[in-house]
């Protein structure tokens, strides 16, 4: 995106163009899920190859296909069969991915500092205990890495 101002098949410098890309997209009412969805696969995209992450709160491990080049470990409590009245996430079909840890989100059993990144979308606004979540995913994240946090309306990397 070029303004009147610049001269004409001027590639302008990215910092400048990433912030004209983002006032365009809520110019233009670009839903915010979809803004975090990017941001999500942009992050995982820029982790080297062959880290080790956690998916915790995975389901059916919507990003799972981005993570290809780490070692990859889905967590979830498991405990949805599948067979849904059609209501919130209760739809018929439902199907996990293949979980390594099927537990409590804010009592995974294992060792502190395991991971290089811990990933949890979209889970702590479901759960009874997300203040004791945040606190397991950082025991779980080694010292230097990297926790990639989505909910509604917020989005960070710590």
């Amino acid at each position: 995106m070029a303004l009147a101002t610049d001269p004409p098949n001027t590639k302008l410098p990215s910092r400048r163009r990433s912030l004209l890309e983002r006032i365009g997209r809520v110019l233009f009412k670009v839903p915010n899920e979809t803004l975090r969805d990017e941001w999500v696969k942009k992050m995982l995209a820029d982790i080297p190859a062959g880290q080790k992450i956690l998916d915790a709160g995975c389901g059916s491990q919507q990003y799972r296909p981005c993570c290809s080049h780490l070692q990859y470990f889905g967590q979830d409590f498991g405990g949805y069969d599948g067979v849904g009245d059609e209501e919130g996430l209760a739809i018929e079909g439902y199907k996990y991915g293949n979980l390594a840890y099927r537990c409590d989100i804010w009592a995974i059993p294992e060792r502190n500092d395991t991971f290089d990144v811990v990933l949890c979308t979209e889970v702590l606004e479901h759960i009874p205990y997300p203040n004791e979540t945040i606190k397991e995913l950082v025991r779980l994240t080694k010292p230097g890495g990297m926790l990639i946090v989505t909910a509604p309306f917020f989005s960070s990397r710590i």
